[in-house]
């Protein structure tokens, strides 16, 4: 009766113990700085996610979290049962890991049960004030995709328009004048965080 009870007892030992998925400590720490900048970003927020994959798309799901202090840094310590993760951030006035700008394909790997460093660039955002002056007598002009939503279609003979565009970057104006007229484009460079003025003759 004893031993039999004690191999029950044993058997539920084993069962349990394999039932629980092994976690791995994991520490990861590092800055969140500006794209092409020296800025640290304080206040930023860190993301840990999981990555699951399946037949047709792949799912994050939020691990942990921490946010940068003054000097841009961050740390977090959490156990890792799975073996697909990623760091990510975001923060007020630069375009994070979700937006267009920013590779999300090179999200940085983190390896369970290792102390690591993982240092994240984000690019600031900036402001394009655009000045057009009609000079040609032209029925309008467009710029395309000067940031991420629609064309600006300007039909006035003296306007100014605000664009969110990337900063600490050299942005692309691609214009067309109608009727006629080719393309043409105007390159400008736009500091992060800042309004950079410029003007379009038509």
């Amino acid at each position: 009766y004893y031993f039999s009870l004690l191999l029950i007892f044993f058997n539920l030992a084993v069962f349990t113990g394999c039932s629980k998925e092994k976690k791995y400590k994991t520490s990861v720490s590092g800055h969140v700085k500006e794209k092409n900048g020296n800025r640290k970003i304080a206040g930023a927020k860190v993301y840990l996610t999981e990555l699951k994959s399946y037949t047709y798309n792949t799912v994050a799901t939020f691990v942990d979290s921490a946010i940068t202090d003054n000097n841009g840094y961050y740390k977090m310590t959490t156990s890792l049962p799975g073996d697909d993760y990623v760091i990510f951030a975001s923060a007020k006035k630069y375009y994070s890991q979700n937006d267009r700008y920013n590779d999300v394909e090179n999200l940085q790997d983190i390896k369970p049960g290792k102390d690591q460093v993982c240092n994240v660039e984000l690019w600031p955002q900036a402001w394009l004030k655009i000045r057009f002056i009609n000079q040609s007598g032209a029925n309008f002009v467009n710029v395309n995709r000067t940031y991420g939503g629609s064309d600006i279609y300007v039909d006035e003979p003296d306007v100014t328009v605000f664009a969110l565009v990337k900063g600490n970057d050299t942005t692309r104006l691609a214009y067309f004048v109608y009727p006629g007229g080719e393309p043409r484009s105007h390159f400008i460079y736009c500091p992060g965080l800042d309004t950079t003025y410029t003007e379009i003759f038509y």
